[in-house]
């Protein structure tokens, strides 16, 4: 994701490019509903053509703070933008389940400007200060757990602390996995991302951190194209290996809605069966990594989430039947003797 000053796209213009089955009118799907809580930068004003996908958008910003903005390249928020890869890979594994996001902005402004956006002269972003209400994130994070939200995408990208552990402890403990990008940049370990608690997701395009340093495959649990189509037209991509969190995300989260008491090592397991082994060459090094390709590991995830959960009916025990007894059937009147060895197991 690279800073830009380009006038804002409507999100309704960005999210349109989704699969044509996602702008399409489709029968009543008999699809779970598809859940995720976002936490992330802003994401209302948001509307999809799909009818069958909402969102609930949600500050949680201290008094006296300004609720943080982050555009990207294509002129849309950030927060807008994991939406809107998360629909369009999850629209690629099922065009007709309902979705339901739950964004939250945890992101806040230290100054008074009021917004997040950057300098046109150069690229870069203005002179202010980001900060994370981790309050606000454990609110959040309780938000989720009331609407039964399981998988949490994060927009988190940054060193080890107290306050990252203590949320990631605070989702363990809500029942939530979650997904964390690896980060775009070179220079060593991201949290959450690197914790093993999190489902961790690298972009693999050529310019990203995944390419460019081999360590982070000693903790990058997945990669995947990181690549977001910015316009209509799909020909300009805007890249980042939190759009191939996003996308990987709708896996998981498609697994859980067809298995809601899924852990996070049920649901990594799940999802590692969609991916496929492959090899990159960084720095001269061979590493190699799970990977997603959008339509194969989609088509894979449905085969996988519906077997899975034919094989956990199946194994399921059934009602007790007792054994009917026609008179044909009928034992005849035992003994007293062979009434009592039989009343203590004998010969069964």
């Amino acid at each position: 994701m690279k800073p830009s000053t380009k006038a804002a796209l409507t999100a309704a213009a960005v999210l349109s490019m989704s699969s044509p089955a996602m702008a399409q009118s489709v029968p009543q799907s008999a699809s779970p509903e598809v859940r995720v809580g976002i936490v992330d930068v802003r994401a209302d004003e948001l509307t999809f053509a799909d009818k069958r996908t909402s969102i609930e958008y949600r500050p949680f910003t201290e008094k006296g703070k300004w609720t943080a903005e982050w555009l990207t390249e294509a002129g849309v928020d950030h927060g807008q933008m994991m939406a809107s890869a998360f629909v369009r890979q999850l629209r690629q594994v099922d065009p007709q389940a309902p979705v339901k996001i739950f964004a939250a902005n945890v992101f806040q402004e230290n100054s008074g400007t009021g917004s997040a956006k950057y300098t046109q002269a150069t690229g870069t972003a203005s002179r202010r200060t980001l900060s994370v209400n981790w309050e606000g994130a454990r609110e959040a994070l309780a938000w989720f757990k009331q609407n039964n939200v399981k998988v949490v995408l994060t927009a988190f990208n940054g060193n080890d602390s107290a306050a990252m552990r203590a949320f990631m402890k605070d989702a363990g403990d809500m029942g939530m996995t979650v997904f964390a990008s690896a980060g775009n940049k070179v220079g060593g370990s991201i949290y959450p991302a690197a914790y093993p608690q999190a489902i961790s997701v690298a972009g693999d395009n050529r310019d990203l951190a995944f390419r460019n340093d081999a360590t982070l495959s000693r903790w990058v649990n997945f990669t995947m194209d990181g690549g977001v189509p910015m316009g209509a037209s799909g020909r300009q991509v805007d890249e980042g290996s939190s759009f191939a969190s996003a996308k990987a995300a709708a896996l998981g989260a498609y697994y859980v809605a067809h298995h809601p008491d899924a852990d996070r090592n049920q649901i990594a397991s799940a999802i590692r069966e969609a991916a496929t082994p492959q090899s990159y060459q960084v720095q001269g090094v061979t590493v190699t990594a799970l990977r997603f390709d959008e339509r194969e590991s989609s088509r894979r995830m449905v085969d996988i989430a519906r077997e899975d959960m034919r094989v956990a009916v199946a194994a399921q025990p059934g009602p007790a039947v007792a054994p009917v007894v026609t008179a044909e059937a009928a034992p005849a009147p035992r003994a007293p003797a062979a009434a009592i060895a039989a009343a203590a197991g004998v010969g069964r």
